[in-house]
C-alpha cells in the first residue's frame, strides 16, 4: 500500500511538473526545474522501494538521506540562476549537494552498521539551506508552495536536524512527498492578479519576482531604482509607483529594466508577458520600435 501511494504521488508532481516545463522557456528556471524532477524520482523511489525490504534499513536510510538532500538542489540552483553562468553554477549545486551527503557516504563505507547520526554543526547547515529556500519565495504568491516545500523538507530531513524528533514519525517520508507533491499542485493553481488598467511593466515585474523569489528580485529592483532615481517614478516589491506614469519614464523604466531581466529571462519572454497585461497589446512591440 505504501509503495503504491509512493508512486502515486511521484507521479502527480511529475505530471505537474512536465505541464510547468513549458512556460519556463526562455528563462534560466529550466536548471531548478531538472533538479526538482530529480529529487521527486530519487524521492519516490526510496518511498517506493522502502516498504518492500530489498535492501538493509541501514543502508535504507542513507538511501533516503541521499534521496532527500536533493530536494535542496533547486533553491541552490535558483541562487545562480543568472546568464552567463547559470549552466557553470549547476557543477557548484552538484557539489553542494555532494558535500551534503558526504557524511551519511562516509559513515556507510566505514560503520555499514551503525545509525546515520548527524553532527550539531551539519544539522544547522541543513536547517539554514531549508529556510533559506522557504524564506526566497515567501513574498511572492507562491508563498504557500513555499511553505509546503519547506514543511516536506523538514519530514524529508528530520532525523537529521536540530529537533531529531521530528524524522522519527513512521510515515514522515511518505508525508513529506506528499507535502512536495502538493507544493506543486498549489503552484500550478496559484494565478497572479492583475488589475484592470495596471501597468504593463508592473505585470510583466511581478511574473518575474514570483519565479525567482527575493534574492534576485530585491537585488533587480535597487538596480533599476537606482538608475532611474531621477525619472519620478519607481519600481516597487508590487510594481511600477506612481500607478500612471508618462510615456518617457514608462521609456526610463523598461530601458532599465529590460537589460537586467535580459540576464534570466528572453526577450519574447518579457514581451508576451507585457502584451498579455490589460492595455498591453502591442506595447511590448511599440516600445522596441
Amino acid at each position: 500500500m505504501e509503495s503504491a501511494i509512493a508512486i502515486g504521488l511521484g507521479a502527480v508532481a511529475l505530471a505537474v511538473l512536465a505541464k510547468a516545463y513549458w512556460p519556463l522557456g526562455g528563462t534560466t528556471l529550466r536548471a531548478p526545474w531538472c533538479w526538482a524532477v530529480v529529487a521527486i524520482v530519487a524521492v519516490t523511489i526510496c518511498e517506493a522501494v522502502m516498504p518492500l525490504n530489498a535492501v538493509g534499513l541501514m543502508a535504507m536510510a542513507r538511501w533516503r538521506f541521499a534521496a532527500a538532500a536533493l530536494t535542496l538542489c533547486p533553491a541552490m540552483a535558483l541562487l545562480g540562476a543568472k546568464r552567463p553562468q547559470d549552466r557553470a553554477w549547476q557543477l557548484i549545486v552538484l557539489s553542494g549537494w555532494v558535500i551534503v551527503v558526504l557524511p551519511a557516504a562516509q559513515a556507510w563505507l566505514l560503520w555499514p552498521d551503525i545509525q546515520l547520526v548527524a553532527h550539531p554543526i551539519w544539522s544547522w547547515f541543513l536547517l539554514v539551506l531549508i529556510l533559506v529556500g522557504v524564506g526566497n519565495h515567501l513574498p511572492t504568491r507562491f508563498w504557500p508552495s513555499s511553505l509546503l516545500v519547506g514543511a516536506g523538507q523538514l519530514l524529508l530531513l528530520g532525523q537529521f536536524l536540530p529537533a531529531p524528533e521530528i524524522g522519527f514519525a513512521k510515515h514522515s517520508s511518505l508525508a513529506g512527498l506528499s507535502c512536495l507533491t502538493m507544493a506543486f499542485v498549489v503552484a500550478c493553481l496559484t494565478r497572479s492578479t492583475i488589475r484592470d488598467g495596471e501597468e504593463p511593466l508592473s505585470v510583466a515585474w511581478r511574473a518575474f519576482r514570483d519565479g525567482y523569489g527575493a534574492v534576485w528580485g530585491l537585488r533587480v529592483m535597487d538596480r533599476v531604482n537606482a538608475t532611474v532615481a531621477a525619472a519620478g517614478a519607481r519600481l516597487t516589491w508590487r510594481g511600477i509607483e506612481p500607478d500612471t506614469i508618462s510615456p518617457s519614464q514608462r521609456a526610463k523604466l523598461e530601458s532599465a529594466l529590460r537589460p537586467l531581466l535580459g540576464r534570466f529571462v528572453s526577450s519574447d519572454w518579457l514581451d508576451r508577458r507585457l502584451a498579455a497585461a490589460p492595455g498591453g497589446a502591442g506595447f511590448a512591440r511599440k516600445s522596441r520600435s
